[in-house]
């Protein structure tokens, strides 16, 4: 059966400023090696799925950006541009819309741009489990992480059984909000829950049809999106003008809430590839090994009487001194310390700077 690539790759990085900006965004960045997360994101499909079946979800001028940061690799044809960046529910739907249209039929594994996975065998062979469960019973299917910490930055989801033919497939009971230290405790005993990892798999028709009965207000622009799309046999005007109309009008909503969580029939592949989201500079920071008090990071690091914190430096040294559970962050032009246990906090900074109105140049 036949798979497309969808690369959701819209995303600004905020919880990555001061590295992240509006034109660098973090799935631009090399924050794991010496590739990008896009660009490692492109190679676990190399020699897997056929470049003419990779799509790139993202706004227009970030989409030019991208472009030249591949150097082309994905070519116009395959790119989905967003008028106005919304969430992951209508670029799925833009996507499958566009799918359906081409290659009838075709599954979509919808993919962020910006996640680490390094185990590319292991990643591909559980999207050959999850589709040989899809082929069979249907449904929408989504992968979970086994859980190995209480985390708080992540949304859960809690199987029930799993399906007898389908080992590693289930059944999901409940999908859980990003939860409170003291029930992300509970979680992290409890093995029927997963880590939700924001990768899916499904058919785009019928995905089509689960956006069309639970988020009734786009009915309409679907349907005109799919007629277009059906009557020029290519995406000529009549297409353009049918996805900004859908784009446009549609509310900014996740995939997860505005389908998942009200679905029947959602299903959840255990998966056995390592994950991390890299999320905020935290999870970055666990990538790299610690030194014997606790720091960990990049760049050249002066520590005395300093534990716990995470660094980061793209020109001069960091001293740090009688510290703690701190983040630390030099670019050219901005520094950033941050308490640690309030990294997924970093966006308020940003919003703070854009109400200012004067620091537009360190965005």
């Amino acid at each position: 059966m036949r798979i497309h690539a969808v690369i959701l790759a819209g995303g600004r990085g905020e919880r990555f400023w001061p590295l992240s900006r509006r034109r660098r965004p973090k799935q631009l960045l090399p924050l794991v090696g010496k590739r990008s997360l896009l660009q490692e994101t492109l190679a676990r499909m190399e020699g897997w799925i056929d470049p003419e079946r990779i799509w790139l979800v993202a706004s227009g001028p970030l989409l030019a950006e991208i472009d030249r940061h591949l150097d082309g690799a994905v070519p116009p044809a395959r790119w989905i541009e967003e008028p106005i960046p919304r969430n992951t529910a209508p670029a799925v739907g833009a996507a499958a819309a566009m799918i359906a249209a081409i290659d009838p039929g075709a599954f979509l594994l919808v993919l962020p741009s910006d996640h680490w996975i390094p185990d590319v065998a292991r990643f591909r062979e559980d999207v050959g489990r999850a589709l040989r469960a899809a082929e069979e019973v249907g449904g929408l299917h989504l992968f979970g992480i086994p859980v190995t910490r209480p985390e708080t930055g992540y949304g859960y989801v809690e199987m029930a059984d799993e399906l007898p033919e389908h080992p590693w497939v289930a059944r999901v009971r409940r999908f859980h909000e990003k939860p409170t230290p003291r029930r992300a405790l509970d979680y992290a005993d409890r093995p029927e829950m997963l880590w939700n990892s924001g990768i899916f798999l499904w058919r785009a028709e019928t995905i089509l049809d689960a956006l069309r009965q639970h988020v009734p207000a786009s009915r309409d622009r679907i349907d005109r999106l799919r007629e277009a799309l059906r009557t020029e046999k290519r995406f000529g005007p009549a297409a353009k003008e049918a996805l900004r109309a859908y784009l446009e009008g549609s509310d900014s909503s996740s995939i997860d809430y505005a389908v998942l969580e009200k679905h029947e029939e959602t299903y959840v592949t255990r998966a056995g590839f390592r994950w991390s989201d890299l999320g905020s500079w935290v999870s970055w920071g666990e990538r790299s090994e610690a030194d014997p008090s606790g720091n960990r990071g990049k760049g050249p690091l002066l520590a005395r009487d300093a534990r716990n914190c995470i660094y980061y430096s793209e020109n001069g040294a960091l001293a740090l001194l009688g510290v703690e559970d701190l983040i630390v962050v030099r670019v050219e032009d901005v520094t950033l310390v941050c308490a640690r246990e309030r990294a997924q906090e970093i966006r308020r900074i940003l919003a703070d700077a854009r109400e200012r109105g004067d620091m537009e140049e360190h965005l």
